[in-house]
C-alpha cells in the first residue's frame, strides 16, 4: 500500500494548473503527442483513453477533446466499459503516460525537472489526496501525491543522469491498445514529424 506523505511547503516544488512556472507538469498541459502515429492532445487524454483498450469509439471520443478536462469528463461517462484491471495498471499506465511525455517533449520537460533542483514535485490539489497533496494545517501539504513522485523518480533516473531514453517499450499488460492495435513503442516526436 502506498503511504501518504506529509510536505511542507516552503520546501518543495508544487503546481495545481496548467498556468504558471511549473505548468508543464500538469497532466492537463497541451502537447501534441503521438502514439501509434495517432495525434494525442495531453497526458491526461492519453491515460483516460487507455481505460478503454477494447472501446476505440470511446478512446476516439477522449482524444477528439479540445481540452484535457474534457476528456477527463468524457471517459467518466463511459466508467461502467473501462478495463476490468484498471486499480491494477492506473499507476504504471500513468508513468508510461509520463514517459511519453518525456521523450516527445525533452527539450522543455527535461530542464524543467532539473529547475527542480532535486525537491519534492507535489502536485497540490483540494479534493484529490492520491495523485496530489491536499492541505494539511497551515503550511503543510498531505497525500500520496503519486503524479509528483512519478516526476520525481523520472527526473532522478532519466533528467539527472541525463540518460534521454531512445524510445519508450509499450506496456507488457493485456490489451494495451489504440483504435483497436497493439500500442508499439514510441518515439522522440521528430522521428514521426520526418513522416509528413
Amino acid at each position: 500500500m502506498i503511504e501518504d506523505r506529509i510536505y511542507n511547503k516552503k520546501d518543495i516544488i508544487s503546481f495545481a494548473k496548467i498556468a504558471g512556472e511549473w505548468g508543464l507538469f500538469s497532466n492537463m498541459h497541451y502537447g501534441a503527442l503521438f502514439v501509434n502515429e495517432t495525434l494525442i492532445p495531453s497526458v491526461e487524454a492519453l491515460y483516460q483513453s487507455c481505460k478503454y483498450p477494447l472501446y476505440p469509439n470511446i478512446q476516439k471520443e477522449i482524444l477528439s477533446q479540445d481540452n484535457a478536462m474534457k476528456a477527463k469528463s468524457i471517459s467518466r461517462q463511459y466508467i461502467r466499459y473501462q478495463r476490468q484491471d484498471w486499480e491494477d495498471v492506473k499507476f504504471h499506465i500513468m508513468r508510461w503516460c509520463l514517459m511519453v511525455k518525456l521523450i516527445q517533449e525533452w527539450d522543455d520537460l527535461a530542464p524543467l525537472l532539473l529547475k527542480t533542483k532535486g525537491l519534492p514535485i507535489v502536485e497540490y490539489s483540494k479534493k484529490d489526496a492520491i495523485w496530489g497533496a491536499m492541505p494539511y494545517g497551515n503550511d503543510k501539504l498531505k497525500g500520496k501525491n503519486i503524479l509528483g513522485r512519478l516526476l520525481m523518480d523520472i527526473r532522478d533516473k532519466y533528467i539527472l543522469t541525463n540518460k534521454k531514453p531512445q524510445f519508450i517499450p509499450p506496456l507488457q499488460i493485456s490489451s494495451f491498445q489504440l483504435y483497436g492495435v497493439n500500442i508499439g513503442r514510441v518515439y522522440p516526436t521528430e522521428y514521426y514529424e520526418d513522416d509528413f
